[in-house]
């Protein structure tokens, strides 16, 4: 049998045209990493966001993109959005830019300040220079008119973005690959702005001189969101021509250093004093003063600001006292936790007067969930069932 030859150079041809004819399939994952996150920020100054002028960027956020094959072409793809009740934005988008395609051979890192300039150059992690436009921008782009002008003059009045909650999207796209893989694509940010910040007790100014009956009160502020740290200094009129010459002269708390006490939960809003073993045990018939610094997060780094000082002062009861305390102020820290537990009006029937816990006061040690604990616990303790983020199931008083 004669096998014709040209046929089955007319089937190769064919084979080969089909397979040539199919596209590619993309070829490996690209992947997305975090780097840097504006998830703690709450105050976002538009100046560092520098969406004019790369320079003055802060960084804000900052990704890493590699791949599981290279070479790969990718485009990437960055908007804000913003939810601000009090200026009518519901989801409306503020910024917008999208790169050019364009190409890399080895992983590459990414940054805001990366979406600012129109022509970028970078180098990949294969040593390789990457460049890529963006030439597509848009700041305040969906935004109708009045809303837009509404942002841009709180914006120019402030400098900062107003309180809302803010959606960052980072979207990677290939051509090339199988898949990408982002779990960062999208983030809600909620901005807060923070300006409160109110001293509630003890104290109040020098003119008013109040006065307290326990070595170891409880400072309490008013203020939303942010980092706090506390700081507690003898005030002595004889030495000190205000009151932030004696707030800055040696403290209590932090004892024998500078700065403020931050303690284990530098969000909490209240301090049992001591708080910690390390402070300086106030004396009766002394007047201290006190102040809060407030640490906030911002797109510029960390941003402190201080509370007004209010001061206080102990009083120098004379009289018999007892196991409570000199002429009844209590000294036993125990006993003081106890009081903020009950109320003093609970705590007074019982440890009073003809109280049946008169003269009472901590000889044995204390057990908490079956666990030896200290003064410094309790405290700990009173503070967390007083913001409710714990309960007293069961009390034993031996």
């Amino acid at each position: 049998m004669k096998i014709d030859t040209n046929f089955f150079k007319i089937l190769f041809l064919l084979i080969s045209l089909l397979i040539f004819s199919v596209p590619l399939m993309g070829q490996g994952t690209v992947i997305v990493r975090e780097i840097l996150s504006p998830d703690n920020i709450v105050i976002f100054y538009v100046g560092d966001f520098g969406v004019t002028d790369a320079s003055s960027s802060a960084p804000i956020f900052e990704y890493e993109l590699s791949a599981t094959e290279y070479p790969q072409s990718i485009k990437i793809t960055f908007s804000m959005r913003a939810t601000v009740p009090s200026l009518d934005l519901n989801n409306t988008e503020i910024i917008y830019a999208q790169t050019s395609e364009f190409e890399i051979n080895g992983f590459i890192r990414i940054s805001n300040t990366q979406l600012v300039d129109d022509i970028n150059r970078i180098t990949d992690s294969s040593g390789e220079e990457v460049t890529f436009s963006v030439p597509i921008q848009r700041n305040i782009g969906d935004a109708d008119p009045t809303k837009r002008d509404a942002l841009i003059e709180a914006v120019t009045q402030s400098g900062k973005l107003p309180a809302g909650a803010y959606s960052f999207i980072f979207s990677v796209e290939s051509s090339t690959a199988l898949s990408v893989d982002n779990p960062f694509e999208s983030k809600i940010i909620d901005i807060t702005n923070p300006t409160t910040l109110d001293l509630i007790w003890p104290g109040a100014s020098l003119a008013e001189e109040i006065e307290i009956f326990t070595i170891f009160p409880r400072f309490e502020w008013e203020s939303e969101g942010c980092k706090y740290g506390v700081r507690v200094s003898l005030y002595d009129p004889e030495n000190h021509s205000s009151l932030q010459e004696a707030l800055n002269d040696d403290a209590y708390l932090p004892f024998g250093g500078d700065g403020y006490y931050v303690g284990d939960d530098p969000s909490s809003k209240i301090l049992l004093y001591p708080a910690t073993a390390d402070a300086k045990q106030l004396e009766y018939g002394k007047t201290y003063v006190w102040s809060v610094k407030k640490t906030c997060l911002t797109t510029g780094g960390e941003e402190d600001r201080n509370s007004n000082i209010l001061v206080f002062k102990i009083a120098d009861l004379t009289g018999e006292g007892d196991d409570t305390g000199v002429g009844g102020v209590i000294t036993d820290p125990v006993l003081s936790a106890l009081q903020l537990i009950l109320g003093e009006t609970a705590f007074d029937i019982y440890f009073t007067g003809n109280g049946e816990l008169v003269g009472y006061t901590t000889v044995t040690s204390i057990l908490l969930n079956g666990e030896t604990a200290d003064a410094e616990a309790v405290n700990d303790l009173v503070r967390l069932m007083d913001s409710g983020e714990v309960t007293a199931i069961r009390i034993e008083i031996p």
